[in-house]
């Protein structure tokens, strides 16, 4: 039950970012989400076994946990000029983690 509460929390703020996108862009106002994955946290560390842990670390296609700061980058992105012609998009930082 658990998964499916948190997929459809997922779903919605996919949809919201792109509904909130399209409304405030005649106010040029960008509207993004980025989705980050696995991120090396006293949080992660503590919520998880160590067996755990290193299983998706095993399973993560760069063998490692994301640095908070690169989260904090891509948001610094997202806040820059150079962003200006992004909007209504999720960006995925996890390493590879969701590939499709």
């Amino acid at each position: 039950f658990n998964s499916t509460v948190y997929g459809g929390t997922k779903a919605a703020i996919l949809a919201m970012t792109k509904s909130f996108a399209r409304h405030y862009a005649k106010y040029n106002i960008l509207v993004n989400n980025v989705a980050p994955g696995a991120v090396d946290t006293r949080m992660m560390r503590g919520s998880l076994a160590e067996d755990t842990l290193q299983g998706v670390i095993d399973t993560a296609p760069l063998k490692r946990l994301g640095d908070p700061m690169e989260i904090a980058n891509m948001i610094a992105y997202l806040c820059s000029p150079e962003a200006s012609w992004v909007t209504g998009s999720t960006v995925d930082v996890n390493g590879g983690t969701l590939m499709i």
